[in-house]
C-alpha cells in the first residue's frame, strides 16, 4: 500500500488486486477455502508479486543504510547479500510445512481434515468401476449403486454414463437390460442387508466392493482376487505415488470361503497352505478354527501376533480383544487394528477411530488443529456376523496431519473396555 501511494504506478496495484481476489475466495466463497485445491492459486500469484515488491523495497532501504558506512561497491554487495537472506526468510520458514502438506493435500483431494469428516479416496471403487464393470459396459448402459457406492465427479468419469441410487439388486433380469450392474460397499451395508442380498443374487466381492450382475441367477458369493502393491518408478511418474496399484484377478478361494462362512452359505474351509501375507495368515487361522485344528490355529495366531504392536492391546466386554496394531508405510500409510472375537456383537457395533493433534511439528508455523477427525469405516464383515475364535482386521488410512497426532478408538454403542477406560490409544504419529 505504501509503494502504491509513494510511486503511483500501475504495477503496484497487481499484488493488491490478487490479494483481494484471494481473500474473497477464501472468506466469502466457503467451498473455495475448504475443498478445492486450485483455489489457492490467486494467493500464490499475490505472494509471488508481493515478495518481489517487498524485496525491492528492502534492497533499496538496505543499500541506502549501507552507503552511510561503506563505499558504494562494498555497500552494494552488503545490501545484495542481506536482501537475499531476508527476502528468502519467509519462504524458508514455511518450507517445512509446505513439504509436509504436499502429501496430505494430495491424498485428501485438498480437504486436509474436512472439518473432522471421514475422508476416503475411493481408489479401490474407481478401479472396479473402470476395470471390471467398465470393461463390459456398452453404450447407453446405466449403473445402479447402493450404500457406500457414492457417485461424485470422479465416479462419473470412471463409469462414463448415467447412474442411479437404488435399493437391493435383482437377479434374473432380462439379458438386454440397460442397467445390468449394481455396486456397493460391504462396509456400508448392515448385516441384515448383506445376508439378504447375498441370498437373492450372485455377489462378486472385490475387497470391500460388492458387484452384482443383475442378469445372472442367484448363487453363492465369490470373492475375487483384489491385490495391492506399491507402484514402480514408471507408475509413480505417470500416475503419482499416492495410491497403491490394484490388480484384479480370478476367484480368491480363501476370502470366498470366509465370506460364505459368515453369510451362512455352504463352504469348505481350506485345510492347508502356507500364508504369503499376514492377511492370508488371518484367513487361514479362521479356517483352522472352523475345522477345529487348534494346533494350526495357535501357530498362525502366534505368527500374526509376532508382527503386531501389543501396547494398545485391550480387553472389551463380550469377549472382544484388540490384539494389537500395525502401522504400515508406503504410498498410502495405514493403521491396522487386529481383533479377536468370542462371537457376534449385537446391533452391528462398530469400532470408531478418531485422531487428535497433541503438539506442533518441529519448525512448524501451523497452529494445532483443534478438529478431532473421524478416521475409520466399519469392517467389511459386520460385527454382528463375527464368529467365535476368529480374527478380524480393520484398516485406517492415516492421512497424517501436520503435528503430533494421537489415534484413539472405542466401540460406539458396543462393548466397553473391561478396565472402564473410555478409549484406547492406538498410535501416536509424529
Amino acid at each position: 500500500m505504501l509503494r502504491l501511494v509513494v510511486f503511483r504506478r500501475d504495477a503496484e496495484v497487481y499484488a493488491l488486486s490478487a490479494l483481494c481476489g484471494a481473500v474473497v475466495e477464501y472468506v466469502a466463497f466457503k467451498r473455495g477455502g475448504d475443498v478445492h485445491i486450485f483455489w489457492p492459486h490467486p494467493f500464490a500469484l499475490y505472494y509471488a508479486l508481493a515478495m518481489a515488491q517487498l524485496t525491492a523495497t528492502l534492497g533499496a532501504l538496505l543499500a541506502f543504510a549501507a552507503r552511510a558506512k561503506w563505499p558504494a561497491p562494498q555497500a552494494s554487495r552488503v545490501a545484495g547479500f542481506a536482501t537475499l537472506a531476508l527476502g528468502l526468510a519467509p519462504s524458508l520458514a514455511m518450507t517445512p510445512d509446505a513439504v509436509r502438506s504436499l502429501l496430505l493435500w494430495r491424498r485428501t483431494g485438498g480437504r486436509y481434515d474436512d472439518n473432522g469428516a471421514l475422508i476416503r479416496s475411493d481408489g479401490d471403487l474407481l478401479v472396479v468401476m473402470r476395470n471390471v464393470i467398465g470393461a463390459k459396459k456398452r453404450p447407453g448402459w446405466a449403473l445402479d449403486y447402493g450404500a457406500g457406492g457414492g457417485f461424485g465427479w470422479e465416479h462419473a468419469w470412471a463409469w462414463d454414463g448415467d447412474a442411479y441410487r437404488v435399493g437391493d439388486p435383482h437377479a434374473n433380469d432380462p439379458p438386454n437390460s440397460t442397467h445390468p450392474f449394481w455396486i456397493a460397499r460391504a462396509s456400508a451395508l448392515g448385516s441384515g442387508e448383506q445376508l439378504r442380498i447375498a441370498a437373492a443374487t450372485h455377489v462378486r466381492a472385490y475387497g470391500d466392493i460388492w458387484v452384482v450382475d443383475q442378469r445372472e441367477p442367484a448363487a453363492p458369493i465369490d470373492a475375487m482376487t483384489f491385490s495391492e502393491r506399491e507402484p514402480h518408478l514408471i507408475e509413480w511418474l505417470a500416475y503419482g505415488g499416492w495410491e497403491p496399484v490394484r490388480d484384479v484377478g480370478p476367484i480368491d478361494p480363501l476370502h470366498t470361503w470366509e465370506w460364505r462362512a459368515h453369510l451362512g452359505q455352504a463352504a469348505r474351509a481350506p485345510e492347508g497352505g502356507n500364508p504369503k501375507t499376514l492377511e492370508e495368515a488371518r484367513v487361514l487361522h479362521n479356517a483352522a478354527v472352523a475345522l477345529g485344528a487348534s494346533g494350526r490355529a495357535d501357530a498362525l495366531r502366534s505368527s500374526i501376533e509376532a508382527q503386531l504392536d501389543h501396547r494398545p492391546a485391550t480387553a472389551f466386554e463380550q469377549g472382544v480383544r484388540l490384539m494389537g496394531v500395525r502401522v504400515t508405510d508406503g504410498v498410502q500409510p495405514r493403521l491396522e487394528l487386529w481383533f479377536s472375537a468370542a462371537g457376534p456383537l449385537p446391533g452391528d457395533s462398530a469400532f470408531h477411530v478418531r485422531s487428535t493433534i497433541t503438539a506442533k511439528a518441529p519448525l512448524s508455523l501451523v497452529p494445532i488443529d483443534d478438529w478431532d477427525r473421524e478416521m475409520a469405516f466399519p469392517t467389511s464383515i459386520p460385527t454382528k456376523l463375527w464368529r467365535a475364535g476368529f480374527i478380524y482386521k480393520q484398516e485406517v488410512v492415516l492421512n497424517h496431519r501436520i503435528g503430533v497426532e494421537r489415534y484413539w478408538g472405542a466401540f460406539a454403542g458396543g462393548p466397553r473396555r473391561l478396565d472402564g477406560q473410555p478409549d484406547t490409544t492406538l498410535a501416536v504419529i509424529p
